[in-house]
């Protein structure tokens, strides 16, 4: 790992206007930092205009969302050639507010996920488990099975980020204890290894998302297995983002020492 990957989510967020002035700002302040890779996922109506407004920087601009064709009578869906015809880089797919309001299952996401890698959109997919399936102890077998299905396209030549997003994290300013994000992130490494080999598993990168904060983002970063962090609420507010970056990177470098420039 040579950066700390940060991503964001900002939902169903923000005017136009108000995105432009974001990241002007947010170029100026993050355009080009040594050790970052800087993901901003917005909704995809913004992104030809933020695209043009990020060229030359190390920003990648990504998708919410993404639907598995390429064109046809699909009223209000948004293709993986449509968002890179406008300077999309990313998608994010299967993040648990698609799974519960529009009910995205496993078997989509690999679809999502299959369609992104043929068109150069590079993934980052979303897996975690509900509460009550953490409650009845089934968050293994439930991250097991994601694994399993989400990722049946992979090939070895495919790079990409997995986000670990306990689905009863999301927005509730609640995470898991500190070892318990370790351990789900452990496991996850294991069954890559286990389904693609070691040396595949080093072209994917394991993020955790769920009620991140510049308050906790040091810690968990620092955690083994944890390749960067995701913000949602926080991403909104270019301050409370900074202070998130600046704390993400922090840990990077104290577990990663960069190289003389």
């Amino acid at each position: 790992m040579n950066n700390c990957i940060v991503f964001t989510n900002w939902k169903m967020n923000k005017t136009l206007t108000e995105t432009e002035e974001f990241f002007k700002k947010l170029v100026e302040l993050h355009g080009d930092r040594r050790g970052l890779e800087l993901i901003m996922c917005i909704p995809s109506l913004y992104i030809g205009s933020v695209a043009s407004l990020c060229r030359g920087s190390s920003i990648r601009v990504g998708s919410e969302n993404i639907y598995p064709g390429n064109w046809g009578a699909y009223t209000g869906e948004i293709s993986a050639p449509m968002l890179a015809s406008v300077g999309c880089e990313v998608a994010l797919i299967g993040h648990s507010e698609r799974r519960k309001y529009f009910h995205e299952d496993d078997e989509l996401v690999g679809r999502k996920l299959k369609s992104a890698l043929e068109h150069g959109i590079f993934p980052i997919v979303c897996i975690g488990e509900t509460r009550e399936e953490r409650d009845a102890g089934r968050m293994f077998s439930v991250l097991e099975r994601q694994v399993e299905t989400c990722f049946q396209c992979l090939t070895t030549e495919n790079r990409l980020h997995i986000a670990y997003e306990p689905r009863w994290a999301i927005g509730t300013g609640v995470i898991p204890e500190y070892p318990e994000i370790e351990e789900a992130h452990r496991f996850i490494r294991e069954e890559i290894v286990k389904r693609y080999g070691t040396a595949f598993s080093t072209n994917i990168s394991l993020l955790y998302g769920g009620s991140v904060s510049p308050e906790n983002s040091f810690a968990i970063c620092s955690l083994e297995h944890v390749d960067g962090v995701g913000y949602g609420g926080c991403s909104l507010d270019l301050d409370c983002l900074s202070r998130g970056i600046e704390e993400s990177i922090r840990a990077f470098r104290d577990n990663h020492p960069l190289p003389p420039a």
